[in-house]
């Protein structure tokens, strides 16, 4: 799960606006999880995955921070330890109501974290008007651009200059405060209140200098 496109998120969206209950074992299953490690498991996802048709589980979980209790410490990886003790859980709750294609000694559990997504969504869902709105409502003749990424929004300026000036103005803040105005209405279930998209500085002289102006070289940058 990781854009809004992602049709695990989408699915676990509905359970999370609807209420829609999930499968007896799946249901049981998020209960142990959630007592098990102290996490709040929104959805279970069982699918299969190429190039083997191996089975995979996705425990869906709210917060990014429950979703990090369940990787090492130290690598991307996910917790060998815990992928076990859900599968085997998984195992015992599930019995005989799966289907005789699903080999559990060969189920993959991964985890994925909900809110992140959502955060995304309602930054994606600010309109290019939207934003031309707030530059006009700012009327910052040093602005050149602003730009949203996936978790944050850039707001360019024409010089390196004029960025650091602004920054050490508390500009950024102000910025902050207006765009926040712009994502309050997707901002579905709250999470932009706790923690708002975060505001960055930048200037179009960077971009062009560092990036030649290339936005696929800056994206994977940033």
């Amino acid at each position: 799960m990781i854009t809004p496109a992602d049709q695990d998120y989408k699915d676990t969206k509905r359970v999370k606006i609807h209420g829609t209950p999930l499968l007896p074992m799946f249901k049981e299953l998020a209960e142990w999880i959630s007592v098990q490690y102290g996490v709040r498991v929104l959805n279970i996802i069982l699918d299969t995955i190429e190039p083997d048709n191996r089975p995979r589980l996705n425990v869906v979980l709210e917060w990014a921070r429950d979703e990090r209790k369940f990787r090492e410490t130290q690598l991307p990886n996910f917790d060998a330890t815990k992928q076990r003790e859900i599968r085997d859980r998984f195992a015992s709750v599930a019995g005989n109501s799966l289907d005789g294609g699903t080999n559990i000694g060969r189920l993959l559990v991964i985890f994925s974290s909900f809110e992140p997504v959502a955060r995304m969504e309602a930054n994606w869902r600010v309109s290019e008007d939207d934003i031309e709105q707030l530059m006009e409502t700012l009327s910052c003749p040093d602005l050149w651009k602003v730009r949203r990424g996936f978790e944050h929004v850039t707001f360019f300026f024409y010089t390196d200059a004029q960025a650091k000036a602004s920054e050490m103005s508390g500009a950024g803040d102000r910025f902050a405060q207006a765009y926040a105005g712009l994502t309050a209405p997707y901002d579905q279930f709250g999470y932009l209140t706790k923690r708002p998209i975060a505001v960055r500085l930048d200037s179009k002289e960077n971009f062009d200098s560092s990036y030649k102006g290339n936005w696929f070289y800056y994206d994977k940058d940033h």
